[in-house]
This record gives structure tokens, sequence and C-alpha cells, in this order.
């Protein structure tokens, strides 16, 4: 009969130490989605806060009709190209900045790296894309976050937890 103890506290134990384990995960987990939250969403907000500035001193559409877009936008169909020359600027500064908020973070995510894989074809057919290239990184980076979400740090993660109680 002693034996049967013996085993109880095994098993108690092994699960305590897997629980020890999957906090210690879920805390390392929590805080790489906010540093990684944070860090495309800054930097994304900033791309687009860029180009705004130039839209409004330089006047709207004036990111349209710059040379980086021409250049790059001539695989597009001309009615497309005008509405993303236009658009472009604010959707990358309003992505980044609820991503870096993390309000609506896999749907921002989603629309990131949607911004990013857009850059990345256009830099591949005017030949900038390789050998190497900072989208080839940001899109799986995206992704990621739109598949994991936020964590519990976020505006998201603050609104779930009021919902959910």
């Amino acid at each position: 009969m002693g034996g049967e103890g013996d085993h109880m506290e095994v098993a108690v134990e092994t699960v305590t130490d897997n629980t020890l384990e999957q906090t210690h995960s879920s805390r390392t987990l929590d805080a790489v989605l906010v540093l990684s939250r944070i860090c495309l969403g800054w930097y994304m907000f900033i791309a687009g806060w860029d180009k705004v500035q130039g839209e409004l001193d330089g006047g709207l559409g004036s990111f349209f009709a710059g040379n980086g877009w021409q250049r790059r936008a001539e695989i597009l169909p001309g009615a497309l190209s005008l509405i993303l020359g236009h658009a472009w600027p604010w959707l990358e500064m309003f992505s980044g900045f609820f991503l870096f908020a993390g309000l609506r973070t896999r749907v921002m995510a989603g629309v990131i790296a949607w911004i990013v894989l857009s850059i990345g074809i256009a830099l591949l057919f005017t030949g900038e894309l390789l050998p190497r290239h900072h989208t080839m990184v940001m899109v799986p980076f995206a992704l990621l976050l739109c598949v994991l979400g936020p964590g519990p740090y976020s505006l998201d993660g603050l609104i779930r937890g009021r919902t959910a109680r």
C-alpha cells in the first residue's frame, strides 16, 4: 500500500511542474507578443506618418504622384493604383497605430502583412527585393501576430477581460 502513496506524490509533483512550465512559457509568450506588436506597430506607424506628413505638406495625392509610388505601382491596373496610392500612407499609419495599441490586433496584423507583402511583390518586379529586404522578415512577423493575437497586455486583452467577467 505504501507504494500507491508514492505514485500519487510523483503524479502531483509532475502536474505541478508542468503547470509551472506552462505558466513560465505563457508569460514568456505574452512578453514576446507585446514586444513584437509594439515594435511592428511603431515601425508601420512611423512609415505611414512620414508619408502622411508629405501628403499634408505637399498636398493630397503627393504620395501617389511621387516617383517611388509610380515606379513601383506599374504592375497595378490604373484605377487600383490611384485608390491605393491615395490610401497607402493612411493605411500604414492607422494600422500601425492600432497594432501598437493592441486594438483589433489580428485584423491590423493581417492588413500590415498584406501591405508589406504588396511592397515586397512590387520590389521584386523592380529588382529591389533580392538578395535581401526587410519585407522578407516583416511579412511572417505580421502573420505570426495575426495568428497568435495580441496576448493579454493589449487593449484587445483588456476588452476581452471585461466582457468575460
